[in-house]
């Protein structure tokens, strides 16, 4: 806990001293400013025993101008008055000096506790308002908003990874000031799946999930899809506006709803284990799949692929590892596909990364001692393999090499576990000439190893050379195949292309980019 309470740990003291987590929203639609700052004092009195914090809306104060920013002022006053909480709902989310801006001016002049803000810029929109100076203030970040348009922008892979990125380990979390820490996200209490799916992502955040009420959503699914199997901290707050603020009496619609979102995390089910979390993603990946890619659906689940590759797809995808358009290649050749496998960064993706290969090398009956990764992108690579296999419980040392020996201490190029004598499997990305995984057969060779496979993520299936096509006629020889031949190891790959153009041509096949791997298979293809 930090030496001055940050905003979250604020938060959670006034939800275990009121016992509730209910937030009362402040969206006055009134025809003066001044109408305004009354209706939500009022609200404020009638409420204050019942809530854990408040809501303004900025853009109801806003509507009336210089008054209006005024009574915005006079209604976070009151909320501090009544020792509440105030967060301000403004969706804030800009670069550079303009952050900085809007940070002081919700900050410094309206006194607000925490803000909302749109993550589309980037962690440049939300740093100015969790860091430095405005350590210890809040900020609950858009994940997954329920207007009817919202999916046009947002997608199930794009609300994970804003959830992903939040969380304290995540790629925003450890930039955010420990006593801002964690960043909450707004998730849609209309979209139970949603908030259900930004918990597994993210067990740290807040949960802010406008929509009970007005809205439609229920107390109950809300909370049944926000809690955590990972802490038993609730960490959700409920806001709810007009249910309260139209109420004959405003003070009994609070103290009912708190007392409904009270029974519902009482009366709550379990949390599910990590294994039902795995199923139930699955199997809203299934449906969603179904309904909108039927072919692709059938592709993914109904035997064309293995479960690990459906897996591999989507990390891969996701991460933006594997894209489709046009790249130039080493050997000169304009590629309608790339794989990169240090786009996974990520550490979720990371995790079905790894666990792709161990599945792969689990299936291929392959026996072996050691891992080992050539440098540079195989060495975090034999690591996370190995630990993938030991969680599948197979046992596995992993090894790497420098590309530069060592002069001192233990000299070498060899890092980790001793290869003289064992049996060692080789892991890699992509083979494309196959000269990186010669090398290092060379230097296994010469430690003494005794090389038993090699195992990658992508077997591009293509003839190696330039960007001149092959001699019509002429033995069309994958990479892949030539290393097979050559070391006489097999190969195990977790996805080909043909599995590529298998997943582009179920999404139709009249596709822009399965017409590009098409042709491009049928220049440079061995397959």
């Amino acid at each position: 806990m930090s030496a001055t309470p940050g905003f979250f740990e604020a938060l959670a003291a006034q939800c275990k001293a009121k016992d509730s987590y209910l937030c009362v929203g402040l969206d006055p639609r009134t025809a003066t400013a001044e109408e305004a700052h009354d209706v939500c004092c009022q609200l404020i009195d009638a409420t204050k025993t019942h809530a854990c914090c408040y809501k303004p809306n900025a853009a109801f104060f806003e509507a009336h101008g210089a008054a209006g920013w005024a009574a915005l002022k006079g209604v976070t006053e009151k909320i501090h008055a009544v020792g509440s909480l105030c967060l301000l709902d403004c969706k804030r989310g800009d670069v550079g000096s303009t952050a900085q801006a809007y940070a002081k001016a919700c900050y410094d002049d309206l006194q607000a506790d925490a803000v909302t803000l749109s993550p589309y810029l980037g962690y440049d929109a939300i740093q100015p308002f969790v860091t430095g100076q405005y350590a210890g203030k809040g900020a609950f970040i858009l994940c997954a908003t329920s207007n009817p348009s919202a999916d046009e922008m947002q997608s199930d892979a794009l609300r994970d990874r804003v959830a992903s990125l939040s969380a304290n380990g995540g790629a925003w979390g450890v930039k955010t000031a420990v006593a801002s820490r964690p960043l909450g996200l707004v998730v849609g209490a209309t979209r139970p799946a949603a908030v259900s799916a930004a918990r597994t992502q993210n067990g740290d955040a807040w949960l802010l999930t406008p929509g009970v009420g007005a809205q439609g959503a229920d107390a109950s699914t809300v909370v049944r899809a926000a809690l955590s199997s990972s802490s038993k901290d609730v960490r959700l707050v409920v806001p709810v506006s007009r249910a309260i603020m139209n109420a004959d009496d405003p003070s009994e619609a609070a103290r009912e709803l708190c007392q409904e979102i009270r029974d519902a995390i009482s009366n709550a089910p379990p949390p599910p284990s990590l294994t039902d979390q795995l199923s139930d993603a699955s199997r809203r990946l299934s449906d969603t799949m179904t309904a909108t890619f039927p072919k692709t659906a059938e592709l993914l689940t109904g035997g064309a692929l293995k479960p690990h590759q459906a897996k591999f797809f989507g990390c891969v995808l996701r991460s933006g590892a594997l894209k489709f358009g046009s790249f130039q290649l080493k050997s000169g050749r304009q590629s309608p596909y790339f794989f990169n496998a240090g786009l996974v960064c990520d550490g979720n993706d990371a995790a079905e990364f790894f666990d792709a290969y161990a599945a792969a090398i689990q299936n291929s009956g392959l026996e072996f001692d050691v891992v080992f990764g050539p440098a540079y992108k195989g060495i975090p690579l034999c690591a996370g393999v190995s630990a993938a296999l030991a969680a599948r419980g197979v046992s596995s040392s992993f090894a790497y090499n420098r590309k530069e020996a060592k002069d001192h201490g233990e000299g070498g190029t060899l890092v980790g576990a001793a290869v003289k004598g064992r049996r060692v499997l080789l892991v890699d990305d992509v083979i494309s000439a196959g000269t990186a995984v010669r090398e290092a057969t060379g230097i296994l060779a010469k430690a003494g190893a005794i090389l038993v496979g090699v195992c990658v993520a992508v077997d591009r299936q293509e003839v190696t050379g330039g960007s001149k096509p092959p001699a019509p006629g002429s033995e069309r020889v994958s990479a892949v195949e030539g290393v097979r031949r050559e070391l006489g190891v097999p190969v195990v790959p977790i996805l080909t292309l043909t599995d590529l153009l298998a997943y582009l041509e179920a999404k139709g096949g009249s596709d822009e980019h399965a017409a590009n791997v098409r042709a491009y298979r049928e220049t440079y293809g061995a397959c």
